[in-house]
């Protein structure tokens, strides 16, 4: 695995490639080079001058010995696949996933291009899909390989996990908070979190910031509630929510997502909001639509719809070497 981001680094690409490891895992060994982080474990750390711009580069020179023996290589954006696309003999399989950001923001390149032809190309949700398609490359949805994990007991509190920034849509939380009456949650750290506690204190939300947070005091926080919300929107130069993996860690856990028509949301979502802006018109759709059954519904579709068994099905459809 050639990753960027890797725990504990925090965010969706480090999650997904945490799961992606432990699942293709039980298959046989798989080596992962990581962009070097603090804390970094499990991984091979890689530092390259502009990380951010060349990290396609610094991971494949750094993992060379590895990607010449290795039976597939799996890339987790296709900005550090750019070099293995080069390097790699043709008969090994290049998988390359999309996430996000990678895709939603800016315009196909050269380098696009020359992955997109040498890869496989995956996608975490729909609407990733047909962003590639937009961009000239063919791609099919990847399953999330999210491991089963026990109902939580749930409880009347919302919960909003995200990184506080303008674009995650914390401000509609706080608003719709202090609309319902009722006690809720946020998780994360970020330059938009003064803003919205000083909203929060305006209004009188009864709201707890718990900032960032661990992924075991997360289920802490979890364990009280009784939904997930992720309300983003489109923010700047066109970049959307892929999926909304903070939904899918939820429904897994048997609590239900509240989400908004952005990006790939509506594919993680069990409710999408019509009018988030409006914190009444939002409150009235999530009473019609809220009853007890809704979390175990969320968590049958996550295990119906994703999880290792689905993820690793799929992977092996492209990935045997050619005869």
């Amino acid at each position: 695995m050639l990753t960027d981001d890797f725990p504990p680094c925090t965010g969706g690409v480090a999650t997904w490639s945490a799961w992606a490891v432990d699942a293709l895992r039980t298959l046989g060994p798989v080596e992962v080079f990581a962009r070097q982080r603090p804390d970094l474990a499990g991984a091979t750390g890689v530092r390259g001058h502009h990380f951010s711009k060349h990290g396609g580069r610094h991971l494949a020179l750094a993992a060379w010995r590895s990607l010449l023996g290795a039976d597939a290589v799996l890339a987790t954006t296709w900005p550090m696949a750019t070099w293995a696309a080069r390097l790699l003999p043709r008969t090994t399989p290049l998988h390359v996933v999309l996430h996000g950001s990678d895709i939603t923001t800016g315009r196909p390149t050269r380098a696009f291009r020359r992955v997109a032809a040498r890869a496989h190309v995956w996608a975490v949700s729909e609407h990733l899909v047909r962003c590639a398609r937009s961009w000239g490359a063919e791609a099919r949805v990847l399953p999330v390989p999210i491991p089963e994990r026990p109902r939580l007991p749930g409880g009347d509190r919302w919960t909003f996990v995200a990184r506080a920034h303008a674009s995650k849509g914390g401000e509609r939380f706080v608003r719709l908070v202090a609309a319902a009456g009722r006690p809720a949650d946020l998780v994360g750290d970020g330059p938009e979190l003064l803003r919205w506690k000083a909203l929060a204190d305006r209004l009188g939300a009864d709201l707890t910031f718990h900032g960032a947070l661990h992924r075991e005091a997360v289920d802490g926080v979890l364990a009280h509630s009784g939904a997930v919300f992720l309300l983003s929107q489109v923010w700047t130069r066109g970049s959307a929510e892929g999926l909304g993996l903070t939904l899918l860690e939820a429904a897994a856990r048997g609590l239900p997502g509240i989400g908004t028509n952005v990006g790939g949301i509506p594919e993680a979502a069990g409710l999408v909001l019509d009018r988030p802006d409006d914190p009444r018109a939002s409150l009235a759709q999530i009473e019609a639509w809220w009853t007890e059954r809704r979390g175990q519904e969320a968590q049958r579709w996550v295990r119906a719809t994703h999880g290792v068994a689905p993820f690793l099905e799929t992977l092996e459809v492209r990935s045997a070497r050619p005869t």
